[in-house]
């Protein structure tokens, strides 16, 4: 009786163990790249210097680099990776991965479903939000993001949105898929714009 009663105690508390560590961001990867890995894990320290003098730079504060890369990639064209600018640790805290779609807007949406529906398999108890909003990049009003918000415990979030540009935006429809960590989450909404 004492030993079954062990066992049962030891089952939940693996159970609950394993339903804690579900929702985790970090569970998330982009082109095998995690939220709080190191970016030298993957990039040498040249490509790294290289990508960083090319850096989109955030209007407001400089303490994020917001680096692309582009070689070595298997999914996406083109993978995103945010990091601090001071500290020489190359700690990650965001990644994003862009899928070029060109003018094919619907194969976008089809691909964001897709992906949609693999994180609410990974993640069953994550709510999430979808939203569209006029993209400010296109004077006439005519680009759209449609977005997918999940929101962590962690207060880390992941985006599923499809860029819809106008045909004279110069743009090019794409995905992109984000996994933003809750310090760089607080950064883009307080202090990058």
């Amino acid at each position: 009786m004492v030993i079954n009663k062990l066992f049962l105690i030891l089952i939940l508390t693996l159970s609950f163990q394993t339903l804690s560590k579900a929702d985790d961001i970090r569970d998330f990867q982009i082109e095998g790249i995690s939220i709080g890995d190191n970016l030298l894990d993957y990039f040498s320290v040249d490509e790294i210097k290289i990508e960083s003098g090319r850096a989109i730079q955030y209007p407001k504060s400089q303490e994020f680099i917001n680096s692309q890369f582009f070689n070595n990639l298997e999914t996406y064209d083109v993978v995103i990776i945010n990091y601090k600018r001071i500290n020489k640790d190359y700690k990650i805290y965001g990644v994003a991965g862009v899928l070029d779609y060109k003018s094919t807007i619907k194969l976008c949406y089809k691909k964001m479903d897709e992906i949609n529906n693999n994180v609410k398999n990974i993640f069953p108890s994550l709510k999430s939000e979808r939203e569209k909003s006029k993209l400010p990049g296109d004077t006439t009003g005519k680009s759209y993001e449609t977005a997918i918000y999940y929101v962590f415990k962690s207060g880390g979030y992941v985006t599923i949105s499809c860029y819809d540009w106008s045909e004279g935006s110069g743009f090019n429809d794409h995905l992109r898929f984000s996994i933003t960590s809750k310090d760089f989450g607080f950064f883009l909404e307080n202090e990058a714009y």
